[in-house]
């Protein structure tokens, strides 16, 4: 069949799969692979691709990347959220895992978001990381897909970077400082997210305070008020630690993205040097999506509450 045909077809009923991935193939043999990656512009282009489609996406992001191995299947993430209205409902999303195979971190390939206005100015122009703004619109900047990691790097996995290997465990790792946290990410072919990324991982879709709705839930974090105790050597007292992320992953805590530990835990890292999440010694009310410096946090000084979460741009992806 002619691509020209193909194209009718799919224009008459987009739902139609085999017609769908035709099209693209059609269109990849003069265009190049890159269109099959359009599946990824958003979640709802990502959600109404065809299962074969999404395999090819992420078999040609594979290709791509160095030093990644992508899962066999896709898995099926859920999340059940009590939206603002006190309804329940489950936020899912189909995506693709793939492996640092140097260090063990899992990393889910996130479709990107379009870019949006979010309110009309009269003659205001204001300069907020991660938004553009003019005399007349603020907007929301789009953000690329890309992949983020499913937890906060561990001290397993950072001994694996081969940072200051002083202590190995499944716990997050921290007292990394900004700089080097960065450096150590871009070294092995990462980086660290933007605000405006994680805040759109965190959430995975939701529009609540956080991702399983707008009550605290210790199932789902660690936090001040439910961290257990651990002894300070040479101290004698007990105060609250981090704990592995692996603990809310087996409990199937994640949210629909398939990222555990958003919330509390540990502190992360992001691109601009702010840090976002909330901790292990947050209370519940400094724990939320937003990002934040914490106002008794000295975090160019203080980082044993302060770990990371990588990032992973697709190479080539205007």
């Amino acid at each position: 069949m002619s691509i020209e045909s193909l194209a009718r077809r799919v224009a008459a009923d987009a739902s139609d799969a085999k017609a769908v991935f035709d099209l693209l193939r059609h269109r990849a043999r003069i265009e190049g692979p890159s269109v099959y990656l359009e599946c990824l512009a958003d979640v709802d282009a990502w959600k109404a691709a065809p299962l074969a489609l999404k395999i090819r996406a992420g078999l040609e992001i594979h290709q791509r990347l160095d030093g990644f191995g992508m899962h066999e299947e896709l898995r099926v993430w859920e999340c059940d959220n009590l939206n603002e209205h006190l309804e329940p409902e489950t936020i899912s999303h189909q995506l693709a895992t793939f492996t640092h195979k140097a260090t063990g971190i899992e990393f889910q390939l996130l479709p990107g978001k379009k870019g949006e206005v979010v309110e009309e100015l009269e003659g205001v122009k204001l300069d907020i990381p991660g938004w553009e703004a003019s005399n007349v619109t603020l907007s929301e900047k789009a953000i690329k897909p890309f992949l983020i990691a499913r937890w906060p790097v561990t001290k397993d996995q950072c001994a694996k970077m081969k940072y200051h290997v002083f202590t190995t465990g499944p716990e997050p790792r921290v007292d990394i400082p900004f700089n080097m946290a960065a450096l150590h990410c871009k070294q092995r072919g990462m980086r660290l997210p933007t605000a405006q990324e994680w805040t759109y991982a965190c959430k995975a879709g939701t529009s609540t305070r956080f991702y399983w709705g707008d009550e605290m839930d210790d199932s789902h974090c660690w936090h001040a008020g439910n961290s257990p105790l651990s002894p300070v050597a040479g101290i004698g007292c007990r105060e609250p630690r981090s704990h592995p992320p692996k603990t809310h992953d087996d409990a199937g805590k994640y949210n629909a993205f398939g990222l555990v530990d958003c919330y509390g835990g540990v502190f992360e890292w992001l691109s601009g040097g702010s840090i976002q999440g909330g901790s292990y010694a947050s209370s519940e009310q400094l724990i939320e999506s937003a990002s934040y410096r914490h106002q008794a946090f000295d975090i160019e000084n203080d980082f044993d509450q302060i770990g990371f979460r990588p990032a992973v741009s697709i190479p080539g992806k205007d």
